[in-house]
């Protein structure tokens, strides 16, 4: 089985040393480069192999976190970020996620809490951290109304599937528990987006926690 393969970007260097130690002889995560700037990381993005990168927000330079993301969309739509922050305000956390990385962190959570987020990452999936997905909560209750939208539009089938994706299954796991390939859960995905005007699976989430399709 081949290992994940991450890249880090933080300026802290004891936070790097923590990753190289915990991952150096890891049997499922590898970690291929660690760097202390965004500008660092983009000079080597281009020939770096690496599955899904691990990043703050708050970094030297006058890159920061969240102009890294969008740089590193601008060049491969379906990268994986996960951001790993010690922000903990609504407005950083909402803002993150609708420029779609795959998962946030805080930084003070444990490196198993790190490990499960790479894992259900790379496996297609997303994750928030429990805290995180408190703020996307609360967030979501201050707003005045709650729109369906064209839910009503989705077919049984797509509904099932969107209820999955959203309790962060990935395309695989809700084929097996649907009994249909992943290449039509794939197809659904498509459609769901396309009839919500949604753009990101961060977006479906906020979506189905919103409509009470799934609760946290």
């Amino acid at each position: 089985m081949n290992k994940i393969r991450i890249a880090l970007i933080d300026d802290h260097k004891i936070l790097c040393d923590v990753f190289e130690i915990k991952f150096k002889s890891h049997d499922k995560i590898e970690l291929v480069g660690a760097f202390y700037s965004a500008e660092e990381f983009l000079k080597v993005c281009d020939t770096l192999e690496y599955d899904i990168l691990i990043a703050d927000l708050s970094l030297p330079g006058d890159l920061q976190g969240i102009d890294l993301i969008s740089t590193i969309y601008q060049k491969d739509k379906a990268a994986k970020v996960l951001v790993l922050s010690a922000a903990t305000d609504e407005e950083t956390i909402i803002g993150t996620i609708k420029s779609g990385v795959s998962g946030y962190v805080l930084k003070d959570e444990g490196m198993d809490v790190v490990e499960e987020a790479i894992i259900q990452i790379y496996g297609g999936g997303q994750y928030f951290c429990k805290r995180v997905n408190q703020v996307i909560y609360d967030a979501i209750r201050k707003e005045d109304t709650l729109t369906k939208g064209h839910y009503n539009a989705l077919t049984v089938r797509e509904k099932e599937v969107l209820k999955l994706l959203a309790l962060g299954l990935t395309p695989r796991k809700i084929g097996t528990k649907l009994g249909i390939s992943h290449r039509t859960v794939e197809v659904h995905r498509s459609n769901i987006m396309e009839k919500l005007d949604i753009f990101t699976v961060a977006e479906l989430v906020k979506y189905a926690i919103k409509n009470a399709i799934i609760s946290l």
